[in-house]
């Protein structure tokens, strides 16, 4: 979300927070307790969020965290073979948590709250603690040896060159089983996205929506641009200023092993954030009452049981191999 990513291409939790942010799924992201959260076993309440570790914030990042531990588990193993020492190494704070809203409470949580996203940022702004212990090895090692340790890590790669968009190395190899489970339903899951933004009763309220939007100074043309066009461009300059001169390629090595701190943000910048996120959730709140919300929420939720129940064994395989 441009806060904390893996060096690894699987993310098994980012299409799902994406679509949280359009019209009609953003009711079914919220809501749920760590009860209800925890009933994906049976999925009595036909979320697919069962399947991505509950709307919970806790269980998610304790998911995530296991989830890192085991791959790092793999990693260390993987790199032995190539001949390299690799120590696991987990961060506390490498998930940032996504706060999210009661089912039935979403319009007065975007008023206190915004998305949840920045005016959630304080326990995971202060710079990281943890100590790499990959570091120190590193940094005794040549440049033509941290280049070889890079290269069994992330895969070969070229200066000046995009990286591959099939990975390889040992990082990507840890994380190849969720990979597995997820590429069959990727393409699933964007037809069930467009089968819901096309829903005729949904289509009028986005209508209603982007045009009050439109009226209060917010020019967008669909749910997804407040994401695309607002948080996340504004977001991502901030970050970026945050980084810019920070080591790349092979003198990354040294402080990128393992996955990668979350960086270290100015109070002035991180209220500049949660700000503007306020300011935009509470116009959302305004062009967007309560009940609008409940109806998108029903409707979300009969596309998710139909889609859960016509594909029950990929998600299935998907809940197992991200356990």
């Amino acid at each position: 979300m441009g806060f904390a990513e893996e060096d690894s291409d699987v993310k098994p939790n980012v299409p799902l927070v994406l679509v949280c942010l359009s019209f009609s799924v953003l009711a079914a992201c919220g809501g749920g307790d760590a009860k209800e959260s925890a009933s994906g076993a049976d999925n009595s309440d036909g979320s697919l969020l069962d399947y991505f570790g509950g709307s919970d914030p806790a269980t998610q990042q304790a998911r995530f965290q296991r989830q890192q531990q085991i791959a790092e588990q793999k990693i260390a193993k993987c790199m032995r073979a190539e001949g390299f020492q690799y120590s696991v190494y987990v961060p506390k704070n490498s998930f940032p948590i996504v706060e999210q809203p009661k089912r039935g409470g979403e319009v007065a949580f975007k008023r206190k709250r915004g998305y949840g996203f920045a005016t959630n940022m304080n326990p995971f702004v202060s710079a990281q603690e943890d100590v790499n212990p990959n570091n120190k090895m590193l940094e005794k090692m040549t440049e033509t040896e941290q280049n070889a340790y890079s290269k069994a890590l992330y895969g070969p790669s070229t200066p000046g060159e995009p990286q591959s968009s099939t990975p390889t190395g040992c990082q990507a190899a840890a994380y190849q089983d969720q990979a597995d489970a997820y590429k069959p339903l990727e393409s699933k899951f964007t037809e069930l996205q467009k089968r819901i933004e096309a829903d005729k009763q949904l289509v009028a309220l986005n209508a209603k929506f982007v045009s009050c939007m439109k009226k209060v100074g917010y020019p967008i043309n669909k749910e997804q641009d407040l994401y695309e066009k607002l948080l996340n461009p504004k977001y991502m300059k901030i970050m970026e200023s945050m980084s810019a001169g920070q080591p790349q390629g092979a003198e990354a090595a040294v402080s990128d092993a393992g996955p990668p701190p979350v960086p270290t943000l100015p109070a002035a910048k991180v209220q500049e954030m949660k700000e503007f996120e306020l300011k935009v959730a509470n116009a959302d709140a305004d062009c967007r009452p309560q009940r609008d919300v409940d109806v998108a929420f029903e409707i979300t939720q009969r596309y998710e049981a139909t889609f859960i129940q016509e594909n029950k064994v990929l998600l299935d395989q998907l809940k197992l191999a991200q356990k």
